[in-house]
């Protein structure tokens, strides 16, 4: 990932995004946007104080990147939102002694990310190390096994297809080949249903120019989809090709209006 990670954090927290935007959509100095913070933060912590935080007990209020934000983009420039996360819940005692601490850890994953995408915020697997107190290895191992066991993790990796790997767009496909239903996958993999329908949709569309004999480079320009996921889609296409699966792939190309045929000239 590179950079301090307390730095990182650092830049998470809401004042630096407030900040931000002072300066850059109203015109402040730093001057006048530190001290318009200084004095908001001032003025909500005194706020929570009187009304016990309006958080329930065992949760925390955590800043995370919101949802949305793209993929490559430094986390210094990232607009983020402060959420409610439950680091303890009352049956997380009953999960530690009936399964033990690593089951504990897995439902622990699963609650908070689950709930910060709820809320519009995504957690990095540097946010799930320090919110479990583990390192950023034993968190992956955790996303692992989760997904083994059917869960699905939405982390900011998988949502934004930050990292190596294959994109939850291209996840999405393969559970239709598996013979899962769009409302179904969405649920699977914690994505709204419009997602689930416009990833099939740019699936058909990849398959439909690739089969009119477009090159790889003229479908990403045509679609407007990275070169990531046309190649995804492209391998996806082969490996399902065959017979097999062709009420799959009749299906999915009946979801749109397929293109014009263009002019011999225009390709």
């Amino acid at each position: 990932m590179g950079g301090n990670r307390r730095v990182r954090h650092k830049w998470k927290e809401h004042s630096h995004s407030l900040e931000q935007e002072l300066r850059s959509d109203y015109g402040l100095s730093v001057i006048e946007s530190r001290v318009l913070v200084g004095r908001v933060e001032e003025f909500i912590g005194q706020l929570f104080e009187e009304h016990d935080g309006f958080r329930a007990p065992g949760q925390i209020c955590y800043v995370a990147v919101a949802e949305g934000q793209p993929a490559g983009r430094p986390l210094s420039h990232c607009v983020t939102i402060p959420i409610l996360l439950t680091v303890f819940s009352p049956e997380d005692a009953e999960v530690l002694g009936d399964q033990g601490s690593v089951a504990l850890r897995r439902a622990r994953l699963h609650r908070l990310t689950h709930e910060a995408r709820r809320q519009g915020g995504l957690l990095s697997y540097e946010d799930l190390s320090l919110l479990l107190a583990v390192d950023v290895t034993t968190v992956r191992r955790l996303v692992r096994r989760c997904r083994q066991e059917g869960l699905q993790i939405p982390s900011r990796g998988l949502v934004s297809d930050i990292g190596p790997g294959t994109s939850h767009k291209s996840r999405v496909i393969e559970l239709l080949f598996r013979g899962m239903q769009p409302f179904a996958i969405a649920a699977y993999t914690s994505h709204s249903l419009s997602s689930v329908e416009r990833y099939v949709i740019d699936f058909a569309r990849v398959v439909e120019l690739c089969r009119r004999g477009y090159p790889k480079a003229a479908i990403v320009r045509i679609t407007g989809l990275s070169p990531k996921t046309v190649r995804e889609y492209l391998e996806l296409m082969k490996r399902y090709g065959c017979a097999e699966h062709r009420p799959v792939f009749d299906m999915v190309l009946g979801r749109f209006c397929p293109v014009v045929q263009p002019l011999e000239d225009d390709r």
